[in-house]
């Protein structure tokens, strides 16, 4: 609700994308609902203010400029993150995205992935009956999980 009021277009990511990939479900236990959204510098500050002005309704967790292996670029951008807790709901993890490209820091030199071009439709879905937005291409979500989580990603752990 607080996205759509601010006008901020967001998807899901992470574990959540790879239940909703995996299960058609929130993965037993997940801790969060993750979401991505295009580079939002000009968005971030509103959002955060949103967050703090209604301590009521949210907790940040996490507020940070993050160097992990998905905020940062090759070319050393960095990325934004929060962690919000809500009050009598599920927390959310909001990630950014730079340039509409997904860089991977972990595999840089490994000759495997360095990065790969993640601008897709994205297009809407039914998660439980909540409308949620994720990429269209299986291409694009499969090379997300491969990349997150492997080559046995469709396996729970």
């Amino acid at each position: 609700e607080t996205m759509g009021r601010l006008r901020v277009f967001s998807w899901l990511n992470c574990g959540t994308l790879l239940g909703w990939w995996r299960q058609c479900s929130i993965i037993d236990n997940d801790p969060d609902i993750d979401l991505l959204h295009w580079n939002a510098m000009d968005v971030y500050p509103i959002m955060v203010k949103e967050f703090l002005d209604h301590p009521e309704l949210f907790t940040i967790r996490k507020l940070k400029i993050d160097y992990g292996p998905f905020e940062r670029t090759p070319g050393g951008q960095e990325g934004l993150y929060l962690k919000v807790d809500v009050k009598g709901g599920q927390n959310v993890d909001l990630y950014f995205n730079y340039e509409h490209k997904l860089y991977d820091t972990r595999h840089i030199g490994d000759n495997t992935i360095s990065e790969f071009d993640l601008t897709d439709i994205v297009s809407s879905a039914d998660l439980h009956g909540y409308l949620v937005y994720v990429p269209c291409s299986d291409n694009v979500i499969h090379r997300y999980n491969l990349l997150e989580y492997g080559k046995d990603y469709m396996k729970p752990r």
